[in-house]
């Protein structure tokens, strides 16, 4: 269950980051099945989001 925006975020960046984490892309970008595209276009994460490995140190830490 989404508690708030703020879970809902972490949750999104869990799902988007998920390919990468588990080899299946380079950067999320690369994953043409994920919905972070959509997002991006939307304006809500820029093209070039966790490309680098400091962007990533609080995804979903609670997962990692």
């Amino acid at each position: 269950m989404i508690k708030d925006g703020l879970d809902f975020a972490r949750h999104a960046e869990y799902i988007h980051y998920n390919a990468v984490k588990h080899g299946l892309a380079a950067l999320q970008k690369d994953w043409k099945f994920s919905t972070f595209h959509k997002f991006a276009a939307q304006g809500l994460y820029p093209e070039n989001w966790c490309s680098d490995a400091t962007d990533i140190q609080h995804i979903g830490a609670e997962w990692f």
